[in-house]
């Protein structure tokens, strides 16, 4: 649905929630859907920046047949900690969430938002 990469620089939260909400407002989901899923996305990046991310990430949007799911990879070796304001809104606004690590040395620390309140 939609793929960007983008820099580990807090100018770049902005352009995020735009484009996510931008790419939900085309696939007609909901104001509420749009403002949840976009403030999570920014929020992955958060987390990866405060966790050490200094170069960039890719961030990915997914649409799945009950929500959203949002994916950020990034090259940072420890798993992702959600025990910050910024993995305290996405564990309150996702579903589920989870972080893969991948052989490459990448991780992705992703969340599944539903449609719903």
């Amino acid at each position: 649905m939609l793929e960007l990469t983008v820099q580990a620089e807090p100018r770049e939260l902005a352009r995020v929630r735009a484009r996510v909400g931008e790419a939900l407002r085309a696939r007609g989901r909901t104001e509420d859907h749009r403002w949840r899923v976009s403030l999570v996305a920014s929020e992955l990046l958060t987390l990866s920046m405060l966790q050490g991310n200094e170069t960039g990430a890719v961030l990915r949007v997914v649409e799945l047949a009950d929500g959203t799911r949002v994916e950020l990879v990034d090259g940072l070796a420890g798993d992702a900690a959600f025990d910050n304001d910024s993995g305290h809104l996405v564990t309150r606004l996702a579903s589920i969430w989870g972080v893969v690590r991948e052989p490459s040395g990448t991780r992705t620390v992703w969340c599944d938002v539903g449609r719903g309140p």
